[in-house]
């Protein structure tokens, strides 16, 4: 789904954690957790975020292909450690719903409604990208090419600027 048409379906602007600036959606520049305890009970419908996993992603190069350039996106600290559970319990506190990528990384509740993302990939990174959602429906896959540089639209290829980005108008196929 893209996110105009999450837009659509909700009375209030999609808050997209990372998104690029769009009309009605606003990127916050700071500490994610104080940032949401200033918002009220329930002020969005939905909350899409990719928090840190704690996985060490973040070492700089990605890629380990002689078909293509390794990006260096620099070395950061940002991915030692996950959220606390405080972040999630403010997150699910100002959010009506909520996808949370990376959620199988977390101790979040059970959940009927996981995203499966099927980025037909190869090497030595991961196939798919799971995603936690608080809706109460089945699971739901979808595939979207993200392969190091090669994209599902090559033809308005997106320029990545963080290593574990998100495409931005990828679109869920409920067929899958």
């Amino acid at each position: 789904m893209l996110i105009e048409e999450l837009n659509s379906h909700f009375a209030k602007p999609v808050l997209c954690a990372g998104a690029v600036s769009k009309d009605g959606i606003s990127l916050i520049h700071g500490d994610s957790l104080q940032a949401l305890k200033r918002y009220a009970d329930n002020h969005f419908d939905l909350a899409i975020v990719d928090p840190p996993y704690g996985i060490n992603a973040s070492k700089g190069t990605w890629g380990s292909s002689n078909k293509g350039k390794v990006t260096n996106y620099g070395k950061k600290d940002w991915d030692k450690q996950p959220p606390n559970e405080q972040y999630f319990v403010e997150l699910r506190r100002v959010s009506k719903n909520q996808i949370i990528w990376g959620g199988n990384y977390f101790g979040l509740p059970p959940s009927s409604c996981w995203l499966v993302w099927d980025k037909l990939n190869s090497g030595d990174f991961a196939d798919c990208e799971l995603a936690w959602t608080s809706f109460n429906t089945a699971v739901r896959k979808f595939t979207w090419r993200w392969n190091g540089m090669l994209q599902q639209n090559m033809k308005d290829k997106e320029i990545r600027i963080h290593p574990t980005q998100k495409p931005v108008a990828f679109e869920v196929n409920r067929e899958s």
